[in-house]
């Protein structure tokens, strides 16, 4: 057996220790930062598995792989106990507001407009909303429409007073 293996072996060892002994998140990932980070053991040991006899090379590889995979099988099952005892503590905190049931629903009309809408904008058309009682300048002037115009026509279009009219189109 090569050096490289005993270290493995031995971060191995050291890792179950550390991870049995885990009391929150921040020592689970000082672990895995220690273990698997950039700079951690099986980092180091991967760099030198090129150096390891040909012959040797094969095992020592699926030696480091199993015993990284090891590493981390213990930094989940770390985390995973971790979580589950955080989830355990069912106490109620009488501090928080409550909360208010959710009531009422959508009326079936507005659930139909909202599905055709959909629709329509698959198709490729786009909702436009705006104020429903409009200027005349807005309605007619901005737009280039003529005095003579039929939708200018007091029998045409809905006069709120002298300038305030209806709006009669998008």
């Amino acid at each position: 057996m090569n050096t490289i293996v005993e270290q493995i072996n031995q971060a191995l060892a050291e890792d179950k220790a550390k991870a049995a002994a885990v009391a929150d998140a921040a020592a689970v990932e000082q672990i895995r930062i220690d273990y698997l980070g950039r700079n951690g053991i099986f980092s180091i040991l991967s760099k030198k598995i090129g150096s390891v006899p040909a012959e040797e090379r094969k095992d020592t590889g699926r030696i480091f792989n199993e015993g990284r995979n090891e590493v981390q099988k213990l930094i989940d099952e770390a985390t995973a106990k971790l979580s589950a005892a955080s989830n355990d503590d069912d106490s109620i905190d009488l501090s928080l507001p409550g909360r208010l049931p959710k009531t009422g629903r959508k009326h079936p009309i507005t659930i139909l407009t909202d599905e055709c809408v959909a629709i329509f904008r698959r198709i490729g058309f786009i909702v436009a909303d705006g104020p429903e009682i409009e200027d005349i300048f807005h309605n007619f002037d901005a737009l280039n429409t003529p005095q003579s115009h039929p939708s200018r026509d007091p029998q045409d279009t809905f006069y709120i007073d002298k300038d305030r009219i209806l709006r009669t189109q998008t």
